[in-house]
Parts: structure tokens; C-alpha cells; sequence
């Protein structure tokens, strides 16, 4: 019981952020997940999630994905 533990390790992955966008989107996060087996219900479920995530914590985006003009 409990929540489940994963096997995280770094990916070796780069991800850049064009200096354009730089003091726009200040910061960026990204996971690579390898080995998982998706079905159409655990997709809905990790949609549900995100849009929640932006909902709560991003203040319906406004936090979270906010554009400077």
C-alpha cells in the first residue's frame, strides 16, 4: 500500500529555451517516461490531471502560463 515508487535517474535529455522567451517563461520542467503502458482511460486520467494542476495551482493558467506582451 501506499503510493507507488518509481525508478528516477537522470536522462541525459537537454531541453533549450530560446532567449527570446527567456524573462517570458523563466521556467521550464519536463519528465521522459520510458516503459509505461498507456491505455485510453489512464491518457483521460493524466489529461484530467494536467488541466486540475493548471485549474489550481496555475489559477486558470493565469499563473501558469501567462504571455507578456
Amino acid at each position: 500500500m501506499g503510493l507507488p515508487k518509481y525508478k528516477v535517474s537522470p536522462s541525459g535529455e537537454k531541453v533549450f529555451v530560446d532567449k527570446e522567451i527567456e524573462n517570458i517563461r523563466p521556467y521550464i520542467a519536463f519528465a521522459l517516461i520510458k516503459d509505461v503502458k498507456f491505455d485510453g482511460e489512464k491518457l483521460k486520467q493524466i489529461m484530467d490531471f494536467q488541466e486540475n494542476l493548471h485549474w489550481v495551482i496555475g489559477r486558470d493558467r493565469k499563473k501558469s502560463s501567462y504571455w507578456y506582451s
